[in-house]
């Protein structure tokens, strides 16, 4: 059956077979003029529609036509995005492009794109159910895209700019203070999620970070979990990568935490003793969260089996990313500088944690007004 895996390239698992579909434009008798080549490897198939896209886009340029949009964020994405982002971000543009943008815009030419359709497309994808921030992506991803076709000569001006994106919305998030902490910590002793747990309240670790640790970062003699490293998942493919910023590697002591000492010095005996046992083929590349066989995390497994966990023991509902925000509620409520809790939390500047924890920090400033009072009153 032949399936679509990107505009203009198929893929038919029956016969084992690329299809590259080439659009020259439409013939005098009103028909479309194309034309189907088929290859048996999936580089061959894409460099050459690549090279196709590219030829036709300048072929158009230099004879007066004029670029519509599917063609240029093509370019784009290949020529401009793919050498210098993560798959992640790739994949995340590739979605929009292909499920949004292109159903909607794509065949309209670029100097022909009006303020009034970006911000119609705008209010139809909020009218579908989108969020505010996820629509805002799509305003930012135009706004580069558009920015670039200006540089290029292919534009004179981005009309992104005459448009008002979807206001910014902050999540609200959950999080449990010291006590229902310590009743999820008590639950949770001897399950599979008891490590992701304990690393995301203990440390305030990312799922994906908590994903990707692997004993090789873990130094149990002098107690420090280096994070250097995550796991994702692209498009069904999981990958591991470094953190997305310089200052999300970091080094996190646990040294007093007797809790975790523990349970990282148990998990790490029953790793070497799986090795003994089993053969290195258990777990070879030593994760330090894996599932009950063995296996590493998928990322968003892990966080629907934490949510379960929480749900079939009648807690207060909170997800794994929910346990990072309590970690840096309970460092907050213990009066730690922001800047701490932004290092700790591996924020790239204060303006990030104090954004993103921004209901936090507001009761802190309660706090200060609260203390600046009672002395005014005081001196009175």
């Amino acid at each position: 059956m032949r399936k679509s895996i990107k505009r203009n390239l198929a893929y038919d698992d029956q016969k084992d077979l690329y299809y590259v579909t080439m659009h020259y434009g439409m013939r005098p008798d009103g028909s479309r003029d194309r034309c189907v080549r088929t290859f048996h490897c999936l580089d061959d198939a894409e460099s050459t529609l690549t090279e196709f896209l590219r030829l036709r886009a300048l072929k158009r340029t230099r004879h007066g036509g004029e670029v519509i949009l599917a063609d240029w964020l093509e370019v784009w994405l290949r020529d401009f995005i793919c050498p210098n982002r993560e798959k992640t971000t790739v994949h995340g543009y590739e979605n929009i492009i292909r499920l949004h943008l292109v159903p909607a815009l794509g065949e309209v030419k670029l100097p022909e794109l009006q303020p009034a359709q970006l911000q119609r497309y705008y209010a139809e994808l909020l009218e579908k159910g989108l969020s505010h921030n996820t629509v805002r992506k799509h305003h930012v991803l135009l706004h580069t895209a558009l920015e670039a076709a200006v540089r290029q000569g292919l534009l004179r001006e981005n009309v992104t700019r005459y448009v008002t994106p979807p206001a910014k919305v902050l999540p609200s998030h959950r999080y449990y203070d010291p006590a229902q902490l310590r009743e999820l910590f008590c639950r949770c002793a001897g399950t599979e999620i008891e490590p992701a747990v304990k690393l995301a309240g203990y440390l305030g670790l990312r799922r994906s970070e908590i994903c990707g640790l692997k004993w090789r970062c873990v130094d149990l003699d002098a107690k420090i979990v280096t994070v250097r490293e995550v796991r994702t998942s692209v498009g069904g493919t999981f990958i591991e990568k470094k953190p997305k910023s310089y200052s999300s590697v970091r080094r996190l002591c646990y040294d007093g935490v007797s809790d975790l000492e523990k349970l990282l010095t148990r998990l790490h005996d029953e790793w070497e003793r799986g090795q003994r046992e089993r053969g290195t083929g258990f777990n070879p590349e030593g994760y330090v969260a894996v599932t009950e066989q063995g296996k590493p995390w998928d990322p968003n497994g892990l966080g629907r089996r934490v949510a379960a966990f929480v749900e079939e023991n009648a807690l207060p509902s909170i997800s794994l990313h929910g346990l990072r925000h309590s970690f840096a509620s309970v460092a907050n409520s213990r009066s730690v500088p922001m800047f701490t809790i932004s290092k700790a939390l591996g924020h790239s500047s204060t303006s990030i944690t104090s954004e993103v924890y921004t209901h936090l920090f507001d009761e802190t400033v309660q706090d200060v007004v609260n203390v600046v009072a009672k002395a005014i009153g005081t001196r009175a």
